[in-house]
């Protein structure tokens, strides 16, 4: 006689940005009783065929899934068991797995070149104007401020005391809500001597 199973999937992080790896845990109840396979679906489509693994250190059974190739938008996931000699097959419910489409930034400077000494401006615009949120904005990889806040769509800041020569800037957005991140191109601010 075969025992009736569950199934359940979840998913780390939901939302999630476009190009975010995702991770989705399906497990798979009576705990460590099933074996077999667990197939992961978008809708019809199928993600991905996976082994029921038990862990020696708990009483779950999962097997798990990871993608970062979902397109913006909600996503219908839902976990199917085959089952096996002893257990039913089994549906889980569905997962609605959001995904955030991607903020664009660009940079720009005034003055460039500049001249030691001399304040130079930093603009980052994000796209779209709708975007709320911080840009964090980088001189190499050292940060120059952090978590400025967006508002209106830009986020603007100057440098006093820029070094002479030439400095690597790029402009970092940190997500918002319904927005992911994204980082700028890079930006070569010249910095000439007096």
């Amino acid at each position: 006689m075969t025992a009736n199973t569950t199934t359940a999937v979840s998913s780390s992080p939901n939302p999630s940005a476009s190009g975010q790896a995702v991770t989705f845990t399906v497990t798979v109840s009576p705990c460590c009783i099933a074996t077999g396979t667990v197939t992961l679906f978008d809708g019809a489509v199928p993600l991905g065929t996976g082994a029921l693994v038990s862990s020696p250190f708990s009483s779950i059974i999962t097997a798990t899934f990871a993608t970062s190739n979902l397109a913006a938008g909600s996503h219908s996931i839902t976990a199917s068991y085959g089952g096996d000699t002893y257990d039913n097959a089994s549906t889980s419910s569905v997962l609605m797995q959001v995904v955030m489409p991607n903020a664009a930034i660009t940079l720009t400077s005034s003055p460039n070149p500049s001249v030691v000494g001399q304040s130079v401006s930093f603009t980052a615009t994000v796209t779209p104007s709708t975007a709320t949120g911080t840009v964090t904005f980088f001189d190499g990889s050292t940060a120059l401020i952090t978590n400025l806040p967006v508002s209106g769509g830009t986020a603007t800041f100057s440098v006093p005391n820029l070094s002479a020569g030439t400095h690597s800037i790029t402009a970092t957005y940190n997500g918002d809500a319904n927005y992911g991140g994204s980082t700028s191109s890079v930006l070569i601010q010249v910095v000439n001597a007096n």
